[in-house]
């Protein structure tokens, strides 16, 4: 058996291998490629060999903070209001001709008159932004006892009342106003406005008691003079309540605050409303 020696190729450069040699020929299209690869640097797998530092990546700078805008807080919304003073340049009933504001009972939770005040309160979405108007409905709803009045009915009342009266503005601010009905006497008004109200109550007791809506009851009516004689004795509680002398029911009732007049915040004494100075200077009371 014939044996044939291998002979040993012999180990070619790495020029030798891209240009190629007799015994290994490499494709001229290789090359090119070739001659890259051989060209790369060649990674070292060993442990020893310390590694180069990895350079870290530069942080992308960051964007400019944005410039805060302050939100502007609204102010808090002031409902709007409107009052009613009824004031009648005599009683009637054969009385004094003294002129008299009326009032009415406003009640606590017991149904009991805590204390008393002119018709009026807080502006409604029906009234359509009108303060004449809310000071109308409140009349309505709170003497009348017209519940929920609607624009015909309030439109219905204020007729009827400048058809007796003379309706004025008395003081007006953005906030709130008030409004005068001036009618010739206490006697005719309520003939003209309050008979269905009144009903069988005739004495000025039974009138002072009688249910009007769910918050009022009562009507009475107190003279100027009882309520000049009462803001010149300072007879008023710390609240700002002013106690005014009913001749017709014969004692002191309490008046609700801002009625007559109110504690002032900025001096802490109580000062007299705008209200019912205008009409105390109109009757040519000297104290006002």
């Amino acid at each position: 058996m014939e044996v044939v020696a291998k002979v040993q190729e012999p180990m070619l450069t790495n020029l030798e291998y891209i240009q190629g040699s007799p015994i290994h020929r490499v494709p001229d299209e290789l090359h090119a490629l070739m001659g890259v690869v051989l060209a790369m640097p060649i990674a070292v797998n060993n442990k020893n060999t310390p590694k180069a530092p990895k350079t870290a990546p530069k942080p992308s700078p960051k964007p400019a903070p944005k410039a805060t805008v302050p939100v502007p807080v609204p102010a808090p919304r002031t409902r709007k209001r409107a009052f009613l003073y009824i004031v009648a340049d005599t009683l009637g009933w054969g009385q004094t001709n003294l002129p008299a504001l009326m009032l009415i009972g406003h009640t606590d939770s017991k149904g009991n008159v805590a204390q008393w005040g002119v018709p009026g309160g807080l502006q409604d979405r029906n009234d359509q932004g009108n303060l004449m108007t809310t000071a109308v409905r409140e009349f309505a709803e709170e003497v009348l006892g017209q519940k929920n009045a609607q624009q015909s009915i309030v439109q219905a009342v204020k007729v009827a009342l400048e058809s007796i009266a003379d309706v004025a503005v008395l003081s007006f601010t953005p906030e709130m106003m008030t409004v005068m009905v001036r009618v010739p006497s206490a006697e005719m008004f309520e003939t003209n406005m309050m008979g269905k109200v009144f009903g069988r109550a005739a004495t000025a007791t039974q009138k002072a008691s009688v249910y009007l809506s769910r918050e009022t009851k009562g009507v009475t009516w107190v003279t100027l003079d009882a309520i000049n004689k009462a803001v010149i004795s300072q007879k008023h509680l710390p609240s700002g309540q002013t106690l005014v002398k009913s001749k017709s029911l014969k004692q002191y009732i309490v008046t609700r605050t801002y009625t007559i007049g109110r504690v002032s915040k900025q001096t802490n004494t109580w000062e007299a409303s705008a209200s019912i100075t205008a009409i105390m200077k109109l009757f040519n009371f000297k104290f006002w």
